[in-house]
């Protein structure tokens, strides 16, 4: 015999399948007509027909489409012009394989950049450049050497300045060797 929490339940269960549209007869499934993509708002699966979406979505593609440069004709891909650096403003991609990368704008502010830099293939910033050395300029910070000094000249004379006022070091009293105590427990 039932108990009072499984009449409850079955009565709860039988109300709730009343308002399911699908039952034993006419399971959702990939067939269901509320799962077919035919013209209604409920399905979204696509049709032997190539339709998929909803009304609303399908509306919306092919609102979208109209606006589309491309499409099944005029794909943009790799080879599309639209797609490649070739002087406009669309493509950025490079052309061939010397060819340059990015549209027009880019181009010409990479263009102005570079004449702005110091650094080119003939002076390159590395670890040899005077720039990149800490020779006692502002610029260069690496050291200079196996004994030389690091950081830019502010960067030494900070330092140098810090070290004056520090209480502990060479030649001052040593930092305190704190003594640790355990305590057992």
């Amino acid at each position: 015999m039932a108990t009072e929490l499984e009449k409850i339940a079955e009565n709860q269960r039988n109300i709730h399948l009343t308002r399911n549209n699908y039952n034993y007869t006419d399971l959702y499934g990939v067939t269901n007509k509320d799962a077919i993509s035919d013209g209604d708002e409920k399905g979204k699966g696509q049709l032997d027909n190539g339709s998929v979406g909803t009304l609303t979505d399908i509306k919306t593609r092919l609102d979208n489409v109209v606006k589309n440069p491309y499409g099944e004709t005029k794909q943009y891909g790799l080879t599309s012009n639209d797609a490649i650096s070739d002087g406009d403003n669309k493509g950025m991609g490079q052309l061939g394989e010397t060819g340059t990368i990015g549209t027009s704008n880019d181009i010409s502010t990479r263009t102005t950049l570079m004449g702005k830099n110091l650094y080119n293939e003939e002076n390159s910033y590395n670890v040899t450049n005077k720039n990149a050395i800490s020779d006692g300029d502002e610029k260069g910070k690496g050291q200079l050497g196996d004994a030389g000094t690091i950081g830019s000249s502010k960067d030494i004379s900070t330092r140098i300045d810090n070290v004056k006022v520090n209480r502990y070091g060479e030649g001052k009293t040593k930092y305190p060797d704190f003594q640790w105590t355990y305590y057992l427990t």
